[in-house]
């Protein structure tokens, strides 16, 4: 699923169309990446819905051809296929009640299947592939008729098992009704005119404010007044509150890609994140919120929950917290942690890392944690997120909007972020002398200056990247801090060009992943010239004695005389900051990369920005 949009004009607007209004929204929600898109507009007696498999300039042609009248009321959605294949068909408006009302869905029905079974026996025909049709039908039962679309959306979320947000829509009304669980959903105001979308960002050009519903509610949006049911039944008054992504981000910036603008912007995301951190020669453990110091002095472990970009971030992370703090770390992917048993949470510290703040494995592995025992705290670009109001401590990142789905300068954000929380808790535990606490310090404050320089490389990555993309696959390998960077570079390359790749801790090669190496096989070796540096050029060896093709990027000296390819890298940040360093090039490589093979960059297929469903 992705993204949801709709809108509520007072009937004596004049200048503005719900379509319009609508496909503007879904717009500036392409980059979450979609296979299909539709819009449902309310008009007299029935709700008229335009879909397409494809994007959203496509939907824009067919509405232009079917010269619609001007509506008030609407919903849109631009979807990511789960249940059912991208159509036309099973795209979003889904009708029921023989169009006398639509709905659209984020999330995951896991009770589709008996619910749809149920349905089925009372008559009610099924003409999509989704899940969420079960949904359209429920509503559509209690509410057709004139009967109440708040009392009929509550009872249809009631029998409802999973993930959702949903918005509904009926014939002959202009009144939107709202369900959230486990699923972002917000509604806005600007101008006397109310929208619903799953995404701020989307709303920054039109809504002066936004109210965030919580789990469980349901709401009814109407003319001028906004009413929310809370799960208890009772009425709930939720904050309005301004949306904090800045609209005019939302622009490439002179770039070709939203990407490349993310990776260019990687100094500035690195400044604002250690802002608060950096201005003295002593951190100031205040700033990691009320009661941080004494939980960090008294925390017996970390656990870093986390999904793609930002469980490597995690791996990373583990290392700084135990060299550092000398306390016992685990990076864990969130979806696997969220359904085991762990004894060791109780008394710890656990740490959520995303971006969104909706990463729905994310959030369900950190409430698995709290209701294991362990103190949350959250590192998110979006302070607004369900996990940063879920969590204890927040650790804002600072990154800015990032549009383009393969992260870039969130991971830099997400590293930055990081390193601060291990030299926090060195500090809390006082494993780390007054002395280094300034050297750190004073490295971090070079970090946005190292990064201008690691972005130098971009002329070599663009070389590299000529003789990468027909390869067969990539291998990244490394030790370390770096092992995790090479999965990073990996899954970059993976995102947005298709190419096979992998990342290997260097030490393994030879247990299985050098049987792959020959003359055809590009690998990319990290090192940062540290104390395992020596180590690193022997499996760099390994490979060249088998005929690899290799491509070292190096953030330290490196013998003379080295095989293949050699990126010089600035490595004045000493080792505990070269992943953060040498990251910029891989995000490079992997650009090049898929630009040469002419790939959908800022929306690779079959990704979405926030993964909302498990």
């Amino acid at each position: 699923m992705c993204g949801i949009a709709g809108v509520v004009l007072p009937e004596n607007n004049k200048t503005k169309n719900a379509r319009n209004v609508l496909l503007d929204i879904l717009a500036r929600q392409e980059y979450r990446g979609y296979d299909s898109a539709g819009v449902a507009v309310v008009e007299d007696k029935q709700v008229r819905r335009a879909a397409v498999k494809g994007r959203v300039e496509n939907l824009k042609s067919k509405i232009k051809k079917q010269n619609a009248r001007d509506a008030k009321t609407g919903i849109a959605h631009t979807r990511w296929a789960t249940h059912g294949t991208p159509s036309e068909k099973n795209a979003h408006p889904i009708c029921a009640a023989d169009n006398k009302a639509a709905i659209v869905h984020n999330g995951i029905i896991e009770n589709h299947a008996k619910l749809r079974a149920e349905l089925e026996a009372r008559g009610v025909t099924f003409r999509t592939g989704t899940d969420s049709e079960v949904i359209a039908h429920l509503f559509a039962a209690r509410a057709r008729g004139g009967g109440d679309m708040l009392t009929a959306m509550r009872a249809a979320a009631k029998r409802l098992r999973g993930a959702f947000a949903v918005a509904a829509v009926c014939a002959g009304r202009g009144e939107i009704a709202c369900a959230r669980q486990g699923s972002p959903l917000l509604i806005g105001e600007g101008g006397g005119v109310f929208y619903v979308s799953s995404d701020a960002p989307a709303l920054a050009a039109k809504a002066a404010r936004v109210l965030y519903l919580e789990d469980g509610d349901c709401a009814l949006i109407k003319e001028e007044k906004v009413k929310v049911i809370a799960a208890d039944g009772k009425s709930a008054k939720r904050k309005w509150q301004r949306i904090s992504a800045n609209a005019q981000e939302a622009n490439r910036g002179g770039h070709k890609h939203f990407m490349k603008k993310e990776i260019a912007e990687q100094p500035q995301a690195a400044a604002a994140a250690m802002e608060r951190f950096t201005r003295a020669d002593s951190l100031p453990l205040s700033e990691f919120g009320k009661g941080a110091a004494e939980m960090l002095r008294a925390c017996r472990s970390v656990n870093i929950v986390a999904c793609g970009t930002s469980y490597h971030a995690a791996m990373i992370a583990r290392h700084w917290i135990e060299t550092l703090a000398q306390t016992p770390c685990r990076a864990e992917i969130a979806s696997e942690y969220r359904y085991r048993d762990d004894p060791q949470a109780r008394g710890g510290l656990t740490i959520a890392v995303s971006q969104s703040g909706e990463t729905a494995d994310t959030l369900a592995a950190a409430a698995a944690a709290q209701n294991n025992g362990a103190k949350l705290m959250a590192i998110v670009n979006e302070t607004q997120s369900t996990l940063a109001h879920n969590a204890r401590f927040v650790l804002p990142m600072r990154a800015g909007l990032e549009i383009g789905v393969a992260s870039t300068k969130a991971f830099t954000a997400q590293l930055t972020a990081l390193f601060l929380l291990a030299l926090a808790l060195a500090k809390a535990k006082k494993k780390i002398p007054r002395g280094d606490e300034h050297k750190m310090l004073a490295s971090l404050r070079r970090l946005p200056a190292l990064l201008r320089k690691s972005l130098r490389a971009e002329d070599e990555m663009r070389r590299w990247a000529r003789g990468i993309a027909n390869a067969r696959g990539v291998l990244f390998v490394g030790r370390r801090a770096h092992y995790p960077l090479a999965l990073e570079g990996a899954l970059k390359l993976k995102e947005i060009s298709y190419l096979h790749a992998e990342g290997c801790a260097a030490g393994e090669l030879k247990h299985g992943t050098l049987a792959l190496v020959d003359d055809k096989m590009p690998v990319v070796a990290l090192t940062s010239g540290g104390a395992l540096s020596s180590k690193t050029e022997s499996n760099i060896a390994e490979i060249a004695a088998r005929g690899g093709k290799l491509h070292i990027l190096a953030g330290g000296a490196l013998p003379p005389n080295m095989p293949g390819k050699v990126a010089h890298i600035p490595d004045d940040g000493g080792e505990y900051l070269s992943p953060l360093v040498l990251a910029p090039p891989l995000q490079l490589l992997a650009y090049h990369t898929a630009l040469i093979k002419g790939a959908d960059i800022d929306k690779p297929r079959n990704l979405a920005k926030s993964v909302t469903v498990e």
